[in-house]
């Protein structure tokens, strides 16, 4: 658990400081994935939806072709990240030893698109996994915005890149500043394209907040409480704002540079 604190200013009732204690947080949970193949036109999402459940009959796991000779599966972080702990739910009601031989790796560039950009190797599962959660933490710091395993030995044709579910836990990169003011604007809502993340994780307009600094084209949020809690990411700079009571707008502003100006961040 790590703390730190944030800045919302309100535009009606002037600088409101919060500061806060944030928990862990899963920075590979429905983000977007790829994959090399999967079995049974299963999406690869199905492996960083929240869903832990083992059983391959929930839908929840996924697995790759047979005759894929190098299976890989991948999720974009949406940021670079140094990343310090990797969980991974293997299959439970059958063939957990299948996680073998498997290297997990992270990229700066999308590697499906940017086949030269360096791989930085986090650990390498080389032992046969029999228990339902594998724990990993790099063998050095490694950063990154692409998590991607690879099976890169497989002893027959059923034997797939296959799990439940993975999770990653890190921290920004110091490029990706984790301090930063949004400003508020009440009663308004940004009408225009935009990336809605919306879920239980999102339980406060803090939490949205740290939603959108973890991806690197947000601009800001719009954030709703009533009828129902809703974050939506703002990342167009074309801002068209409506009038709306029940949302509010804020708008994502950069921390001063305490190197420059001998003050510190909230």
């Amino acid at each position: 658990m790590d703390t730190g604190c944030r800045v919302l200013v309100s535009v009606l009732f002037g600088a409101l400081f919060l500061c806060f204690t944030r928990t862990e947080t899963n920075l590979a949970l429905n983000r977007p994935t790829s994959k090399s193949s999967s079995y049974g036109n299963i999406d690869g999402s199905t492996a960083n939806d929240g869903n832990s459940n083992g059983h391959f009959g929930s839908r929840s796991c996924f697995a790759s072709l047979y005759g894929d000779s190098e299976p890989w599966w991948q999720v974009d972080l949406q940021a670079n990240f140094i990343v310090k702990k990797i969980e991974i739910t293997t299959r439970q009601d059958c063939c957990p030893e299948r996680l073998h031989h498997t290297s997990l790796e992270l990229f700066d560039e999308d590697p499906s698109f940017e086949p030269l950009t360096p791989a930085k190797l986090c650990y390498f599962i080389s032992d046969f996994i029999t228990w339902s959660t594998l724990t990993i933490r790099c063998t050095r710091p490694v950063s990154g915005r692409y998590l991607r395993l690879t099976k890169t030995t497989k002893l027959s044709d059923n034997d797939v890149l296959q799990f439940c579910e993975v999770k990653v836990y890190g921290g920004l990169t110091d490029d990706n500043s984790l301090c930063a003011s949004f400003v508020r604007r009440r009663g308004f809502r940004y009408d225009g394209p935009s990336n809605i993340t919306k879920g239980p994780e999102i339980s406060s307009s803090i939490a949205c907040a740290l939603t959108c600094e973890r991806v690197r084209t947000c601009i800001g949020f719009n954030f709703r409480y009533n009828p129902e809690l809703a974050c939506e990411l703002v990342q167009n700079l074309d801002l068209t704002l409506v009038l709306d009571a029940s949302w509010d707008f804020y708008l994502y502003q950069t921390c001063v540079n305490p190197g420059k100006t001998g003050g510190h961040c909230l």
